[in-house]
């Protein structure tokens, strides 16, 4: 919704930075609705965005993401707190599966 309203394009990195890349006007646009959701209370920016926002219904289907071997430590982080973060976040059940485990279990299937 931001990048439709701004006509900026984002990009969200793994690293929880947001890039922002366009005209001038585009990009300052973006970072006032961002700098608003971040710091402000987010009613300038919900007000501006209302017309391009959607409530999605949850979705309750399975999801498998493949994680590279160099992020894994990084996302399961010291003593898991990174992934219980993220799904205490997210909602979400999260089950992390060593790739043998996933390969033996796709051979059953």
């Amino acid at each position: 919704a931001i990048a439709a309203r701004s006509g900026a394009t984002l990009s969200l990195l793994p690293t929880g930075h947001v890039t922002v890349l366009g005209g001038e006007e585009a990009t300052a646009s973006a970072r006032r609705l961002i700098d608003d959701l971040v710091d402000g209370d987010g009613d300038g920016a919900r007000e501006t965005l209302a017309a391009r926002l959607v409530v999605a219904e949850p979705w309750g289907g399975v999801l498998e993401l493949p994680c590279p071997d160099e992020w894994v430590g990084a996302i399961i982080g010291k003593g898991g707190a990174g992934i219980k973060q993220i799904a205490s976040e997210s909602g979400a059940v999260i089950d992390y599966v060593e790739p043998e485990e996933a390969a033996a279990a796709a051979k059953e299937a």
